[in-house]
């Protein structure tokens, strides 16, 4: 199934990763968190408040790897919860509305162990990272290894991996 983000509008976007067995506790929290802010929403209700932008949160599923170690599947059969704030074909959905949902979907993942996606937006810090990667410092060294002059190190890696 598509949703309307299939390359007709800007968004951002976050997912969180979470073992299986946590995803119902997950969705139903977040889906109370949501009911909760409805009000303070300028993206919810059909039609949005303001026209510009619209929610969009899924749920898929995904089997265990043991290959890559920072794999968001690494170990565990996951749960991936999405969070898209979509905008219009010429605007990103707006921040402050992503933020007020992508925060807290984030705190949230947290409490069941929640891991973010890489390449999409996230707040994670190095010791929250540690706590869900169980093999980061074995990364860590090998990356260390690798690029001993953190030439291959940006902002985000720094602040994810606790450099």
């Amino acid at each position: 199934m598509c949703h309307e983000a299939d390359d007709a509008v800007l968004y951002t976007e976050m997912e969180m990763f979470v073992d299986q067995k946590h995803c119902q506790n997950l969705v139903n929290d977040f889906q109370t968190y949501q009911n909760s802010v409805r009000n303070k929403s300028q993206c919810a209700g059909t039609p949005p408040k303001t026209g510009s932008c619209s929610l969009f949160t899924g749920v898929r599923y995904g089997k265990a790897d043991e290959i890559s170690w920072m794999s968001q599947m690494y170990q565990r059969d996951i749960c991936v919860i999405s969070n898209i704030v979509l905008g219009t074909t010429s605007v990103s959905g707006p921040a402050k509305e992503f933020e007020l949902y992508g925060k807290q979907l984030e705190s949230i993942a947290q409490k069941y162990g929640g891991r973010p996606h890489w390449g999409k937006m996230n707040w994670a810090t190095g010791a929250e990272i540690a706590a869900v990667y169980p093999m980061l410092d074995a990364y860590k060294k090998i990356r260390d290894d690798l690029d001993p002059n953190n030439m291959f190190l940006n902002n985000y890696l720094r602040r994810v991996l606790g450099y």
